[in-house]
């Protein structure tokens, strides 16, 4: 076998290595996404909300729809959920809180339909439900205990002693798992900066 043949033959193996690692990289790195063994979320980037850590999973916590049957946050792969905490009844602030997860979502533009919105009340809530008529967008309803919510994220210095813990957001993603907590009358422009790098950092496609 002469010194040419060899080099042609080495040069055919790297382009097949080549080949093989432009298709098979990406599915790769969308599995590792996926499968929860790496911690992909990009922290030094998230500079506006506070990153919940370790992040509360919620599907070991009862909630209910807005008819009373049981639902979840995991119900559609892919998709994150934007949550407002909201207060019985629903007074300015918690209306200012339904209308600014909306502007939110529409920011997001393309992105906007992996992302949906929900509102979690109290199971014992009397006032009337939040619904599309009040936000101008698809809103769903989780009824749970508030008070063991409130007390869940305090263990977990997201909401800090002293404060009602009403009107935040808090971004789920598709794993039912509480990833970032927003204040109360948060800055809109960086709430969506945030929220478009993790879409871009969980998109799989």
């Amino acid at each position: 076998m002469n010194t040419e043949t060899t080099a042609a033959q080495r040069r055919g193996r790297l382009t097949l290595l080549a080949v093989a690692t432009a298709f098979v990289l990406p599915i790769f790195l969308a599995w590792l996404l996926t499968s929860g063994v790496l911690p992909w979320l990009p922290k030094g980037r998230l500079n506006y909300g506070s990153l919940i850590e370790p992040t509360i999973d919620l599907k070991s916590r009862q909630f209910l729809d807005e008819n009373g049957f049981a639902t979840s946050f995991d119900r559609r792969f892919g998709e994150w959920t934007m949550a407002a905490i909201l207060s019985d009844p629903c007074g300015a602030d918690c209306r200012r809180t339904l209308d600014d997860v909306r502007r939110i979502r529409l920011a997001l533009r393309e992105e906007m339909a992996r992302v949906y919105m929900a509102a979690i009340v109290d199971r014992g809530r009397t006032g009337a439900e939040p619904g599309a008529r009040d936000t101008e967008g698809p809103t769903e309803v989780y009824r749970t205990s508030v008070a063991e919510l409130m007390a869940t994220l305090r263990a977990a210095r997201a909401v800090p002693e002293g404060q009602s813990g009403f009107d935040q957001i808090i971004l789920i993603d598709h794993r039912s798992r509480a990833m970032m907590i927003y204040p109360p009358h948060a800055d809109l422009g960086s709430v969506t900066r945030d929220v478009k790098r993790l879409l871009r950092a969980s998109k799989t496609d």
